[in-house]
C-alpha cells in the first residue's frame, strides 16, 4: 500500500481521536510514511491543502481499495430486467408509467401510495421494490389505505411469473447503491 496513502489516514485517524492539536510532522516521521522526501501535505493545517501533483500515487496502487468490493449493478443492467419484465405494460402508454425510463422511476411519487417508485439508497421506502417482492401491502397497512390501492405485486399473477431471485436482487442493490444511472 502507498505510504503516502497511509501517512494521510494517519492524520485522519489521529484526528479522529481527538489529536487535532498533534503535528502532522509527528504523525509522518512515527514510521507511518518512512520516506522522508514524500510530501504529504505542504500545509497540513491549510483547511485547501495542496496535495502534491502525484501525491506518490503508483499506477499499481489506483483502485486497490474497490477490489475488494463488487461493484453497484448499473441503470443499462435494471433496465433489461425492466424491459424484458415490465415494459409490456408500463411502457408510458395508456396512462401508466414507463418502467425502462429511469425518470420516470426515480424520486418519483407513486400515483397510489405515499412513497416514491424508486428511492434511492433505500429499497424498504421504495414502492416498486416492495411490488416486485410482494411486500407492497405492508405500506397500505402503515397508512390505513385499503389494501386494493397497493395493488397486487408485479409482475402480477397469474399470468406472468414472478421476477428471480436474482432480479430482485439486483435492483434492491442497485436501489441501495444510490439506483445511478449509467
Amino acid at each position: 500500500m502507498n505510504r503516502v496513502f497511509l501517512a494521510a489516514a494517519a492524520l485522519l485517524l489521529a484526528a479522529a481521536c481527538g489529536a487535532d492539536k498533534m503535528d502532522p510532522a509527528q504523525i509522518i516521521d512515527s514510521g507511518v510514511a518512512a520516506n522522508p522526501d514524500a510530501t504529504v501535505f505542504p500545509d497540513a493545517t491549510a483547511p485547501d491543502a495542496a496535495v502534491e501533483e502525484d501525491a506518490g500515487v503508483e499506477e499499481s496502487d489506483a483502485g486497490e481499495m474497490d477490489a475488494s468490493e463488487p461493484a453497484a449493478p448499473t441503470w443499462s443492467q435494471v433496465q433489461a430486467v425492466f424491459n424484458s419484465r415490465c415494459a409490456g405494460c408500463h411502457d408510458g402508454r395508456q396512462g401508466r408509467w414507463d418502467a425502462t425510463d429511469h425518470t420516470d422511476l426515480i424520486n418519483v411519487r407513486s400515483d397510489d401510495v405515499p412513497l416514491d417508485r424508486v428511492e434511492p439508497g433505500s429499497a424498504e421506502m421504495s414502492f416498486l421494490f416492495l411490488k416486485v417482492t410482494s411486500a407492497q401491502r405492508s405500506v397500505c397497512d402503515a397508512n390505513a389505505l385499503p389494501p386494493m390501492d397497493c395493488g397486487s405485486r408485479m409482475p402480477p399473477p397469474p399470468n406472468n411469473a414472478m421476477l428471480t431471485q436474482t432480479q430482485k436482487n439486483l435492483i434492491e442493490e442497485w436501489i441501495v447503491a444510490g439506483a445511478l444511472v449509467d
